[in-house]
């Protein structure tokens, strides 16, 4: 899916802010989308904390 771990990052990222992950629905599709960017769950949440966190 991801050719790099800094792409899996990235498309992690982006479908983050695009999905709204108090749906559980889009929560099951982002932990899916974790697992086949080889993703753990540890760095998945720190992705999530970065995008979600208040400014």
């Amino acid at each position: 899916m991801a050719d790099s771990p800094q792409a899996a990052r990235e498309i992690y990222l982006v479908s983050v802010v695009m999905v709204d992950e108090q749906n559980p629905m889009e929560r099951a599709w982002l932990d899916q989308l974790a697992s086949a960017l080889t993703l753990d769950a540890g760095l998945a949440a720190e992705l999530e904390q970065q995008v979600l966190a208040p400014r």
